[in-house]
Order: structure tokens, then sequence, then C-alpha cells
């Protein structure tokens, strides 16, 4: 029998080549928010928005990220002469033990997370089924068009984005390292009332 995949959620993901050593000792040192905010963090550091400090290296690294967001977007093939780039963001260090409650991004078109440190067992980003079925069957299947989630394994330097509206978590971090990582919201220019 023919089968249709619908509703497909896309996920994309890249290694970034660039060096960003400058920016990440800025970061362990809190420089940018000393006080953070509690939001979807489960102990650890999350820092409050970040976007618009005057930082050098914090803009030039926003810059990488919104040239690879191009092609992200370029691919949603999105009607209109609509425009997108990163409207927030914020910093995640989470210490053995440390992670983030499922939730999703309200208000924004796109999600993303660079992992700027990050060892093997260090939490892995999850995934969560976009649609009602885990309220109808509790059938588990190896066809990863019925899969309940998603486990994502980040690596040192990858850029994972995905649609805001996706609900995810991040397990805890088993090891005595911190995860470092750097999470953006995508808004339509239009939204961001700059």
């Amino acid at each position: 029998m023919e089968v249709s995949t619908l509703f497909s959620t896309p996920v994309w993901s890249k290694i970034l080549s660039e060096d960003f050593s400058a920016l990440l000792k800025k970061i362990i040192e809190k420089k940018f928010d000393q006080t953070g905010a509690l939001i979807s963090n489960k102990g650890g550091y999350q820092s409050n928005n970040i976007r618009y400090i005057k930082d050098e290296d914090l803009q030039n690294f926003i810059s990488v990220l919104n040239r690879n967001l191009q092609s992200v977007i370029e691919q949603c093939e999105i009607l209109g002469n609509r425009k997108f780039e990163i409207g927030n963001c914020w910093v995640n260090i989470n210490e053995k033990g440390n992670s983030n409650d499922q939730h999703y991004h309200p208000n924004s078109f796109l999600t993303g997370v660079f992992y700027f440190e990050i060892e093997n067992d260090s939490g892995d980003l999850v995934l969560l089924r976009p649609d009602l079925m885990k309220h109808y069957t509790n059938i588990m299947s190896n066809n990863e068009n019925l899969f309940q989630l998603i486990k994502v394994k980040p690596k040192k330097n990858s850029l994972i984005i995905f649609p805001s509206w996706l609900e995810h978590k991040v397990e805890p971090n088993n090891t005595n390292k911190p995860r470092i990582s750097f999470a953006f919201n995508v808004k339509e220019i239009n939204d961001l009332n700059l």
C-alpha cells in the first residue's frame, strides 16, 4: 500500500567551524548577565535575553547564526516578502544533574541552540511528538513516523534549529563538566518591535 508522510516536522543541524573561544570565555564568566533567570532550567544557570548587548564577540556570533538561519528560512519556502532574524537569545550553563523541563517557545517561528561545550553524557536534546498520538495509544514502533520522541545527541559546535512549537526538554547532565549552550528564538522582523 502507498504511504504519504503528512505534516512532517523539520529539524536542521550543522557543525559550525568558526572559533568562538573568546565569546565562550565571556559566557563562562557570566559577563553578559550576572543574575540569570528561572524559566525551563532545573538547576544551572540561564541568562536573561542578551540579544542587544553591545559586545563585538557576541554580535559577530549572532551574525554567524543569522547567516546560517537564512538557508533554513529559504528551505521553509515562506510566501510573501517576509524577513526573519534572531529576536531573543540566552545562555545555558548546566552542571552535573542540571536539566531543562519540557517546554516550547511561544511567539516565535523557529528556535535554535548552539552547543559550545558538550561531553558524551551531558544530556540529550529530547524532541517530543507534536500531535495527540500519545493520548490514543501507547504502541511502540521502530518506524520513525510513529516515534513518541526523538533524542538528539548534541556535539561540540553543533547548531540545531527546529520549529518553536515543537515541545522539547534536555536530559540531565551526567558529567562533571558543564554543558554550555546558546539558545535563541527566530521571529519575523516586523514582530521584533525595534
